[in-house]
């Protein structure tokens, strides 16, 4: 759809009649596929069909674990998987009120 086909599908819980994106998409080839979530299957998913993993805020040990997982599992025979993550900072006067 992204390069302007018209799509027809026919399922058990809908269907598709000549849906077509209108405008295309101004990025090319087409959007940027992020997805996220740490789960097995999220990590799956996102190795076969997005461009950027998304990783929740933890320690960086962890984070660092995540991604050299994802990266092996996706290899060298697609592009490279690029990886984001959400940050949090809790501000107070005291590391005790933090």
């Amino acid at each position: 759809m992204w390069s302007g086909e018209k799509v027809n599908y026919q399922g058990e819980y809908f269907q598709i009649q000549d849906l077509s994106y209108r405008p295309t998409p101004v990025a090319q080839p087409r959007p940027r596929v992020y997805l996220g979530g740490e789960s097995d299957p999220a990590r799956s998913l996102a190795v076969q069909e997005a461009d950027v993993f998304f990783i929740n805020g933890q320690p960086i040990a962890e984070v660092h674990k995540i991604i050299t997982d994802v990266s092996r599992r996706r290899g060298k025979q697609l592009q490279p998987l690029r990886f984001g993550m959400s940050a949090f900072i809790i501000a107070r006067p005291t590391d005790k009120e933090a």
